[in-house]
């Protein structure tokens, strides 16, 4: 019976040492922060850029805001409320944008966006196990630069 229970016993010691070794690597990497700081920094440069987006367009007088509506309708579903909801938020962002929210807006996209790719920064050197060479101040700029790069691309 004290047989039994000496295996049992190296059993369990050595599955709670996986264990524990497990949950070591899982919080000596950080990865779920970083990424989870990514993720939520990557939706919220969203809002902005679509005000971005509104202000342009209601800066430029040759592009309708009816023809906009139709466009944006035909990459939804055919659901009546989300239309709805959908056009109301286009012409509540055109009516709301101006100059001065534009350049907010720009800001605060570049912002946002390079908290995001800052955290990808960290988060890869993590994982390749790269110390950090470079102070906070040069990161965040050479972010808020690839996030300004990104923008003259893709816009």
């Amino acid at each position: 019976m004290s047989l039994i229970i000496e295996k049992t016993k190296k059993y369990f010691y050595k599955l709670f040492k996986k264990f524990v070794f497990v949950i070591q690597l899982f919080l000596a990497t950080d990865m779920p922060l970083y990424s989870a700081n990514a993720a939520f920094f990557l939706v919220m440069t969203c809002i902005p850029l679509f005000m971005i987006i509104f202000s342009t367009i209601s800066i430029v007088p040759t592009i309708e805001i009816d023809d906009l509506v139709a466009n944006i309708d035909l990459l939804f579903p055919n659901l009546p409320y989300v239309n709805e909801v959908i056009d109301s938020i286009v012409k509540i962002a055109r009516d709301l944008a101006t100059k001065n929210a534009l350049s907010i807006n720009v800001i605060i996209a570049l912002f946002t966006g390079s908290t995001a790719l800052y955290s990808f920064t960290i988060g890869i050197r993590k994982i390749h196990g790269i110390t950090h060479t470079s102070n906070f101040i040069k990161l965040r700029l050479m972010s808020i630069f690839n996030m300004f790069l990104f923008f003259v691309y893709f816009y």
